[in-house]
């Protein structure tokens, strides 16, 4: 899953925009680690909240909207005992960044469903060891995400949101590697925007499962937003 490629960092504390044009709004700020930077984004598209979960779903697709992706995979795991409707997955994601950046994978595990009031939530966290490395990526050893989908009162629109944070790798100057991330987490929303209205992500089904944002740490950033 995208744009989780790869982290970011900043002397700021608050919030900074990065880029906002055509619909689409990014920013960044230094993470409380003082290392590394979270990433924030923010879209409108014409779907259904569930949508998002059927295009993160569809490893075809993912080299099509993710900045830099170049596979995924899928593997279903059990729910915890915390969460025990929720959809949970371990995904394992590979990037080509660009020189001078060395390619890297992402291994995640997601915990996904709906609330009460038809938003979708997804939370990922990741799970570095759970899988042997390549000698061919560099594993991101550490970082989270969450991304939230929520309808627009009075329209068919839903507003899209996106916050990660994830370790610097990699012997590559930070500069760099987070000019990458922040540009990459723009363009990836640009094709989702696109690429989300399609009637075939219209049809997912997963109301049945069920997920508080209130007992996902990272996520109550988001309801704060």
């Amino acid at each position: 899953m995208l744009l989780l490629l790869c982290s970011v960092s900043a002397q700021a504390d608050d919030w900074q925009l990065y880029k906002r044009d055509r619909g689409v709004a990014v920013w960044y700020r230094g993470a409380d680690d003082g290392l590394s930077m979270e990433l924030r984004g923010e879209v409108q598209v014409e779907a259904q909240p569930q949508a998002l979960l059927a295009v993160l779903e569809d490893a075809d697709s993912f080299a099509r909207w993710v900045a830099y992706g170049e596979r995924v995979s899928y593997q279903p795991l059990v729910a915890p005992v915390s969460q025990p409707q929720a959809l949970s997955q371990l995904v394992h994601s590979y990037f080509n960044p660009p020189w001078p950046i060395s390619n890297r994978d992402l291994l995640v595990q997601s915990l996904a469903g709906t609330d009460p009031d038809g938003g979708l939530w997804l939370q990922v966290q990741t799970s570095a060891k759970r899988l042997p490395a390549s000698a061919d990526y560099l594993r991101i050893p550490d970082g989270q995400a969450c991304w939230q989908a929520e309808p627009i009162p009075g329209t068919e629109m839903t507003r899209i949101r996106h916050q990660s944070r994830y370790t610097d790798i990699g012997l590559v100057p930070r500069v760099l590697q987070h000019l990458a991330a922040r540009r990459a987490l723009f363009s990836s929303l640009l094709r989702l925007q696109t690429l989300i209205s399609a009637e075939r992500y219209q049809q997912g089904q997963y109301g049945h499962y069920r997920l508080s944002p209130a007992e996902l740490q990272y996520c109550q950033q988001l309801e704060k937003w």
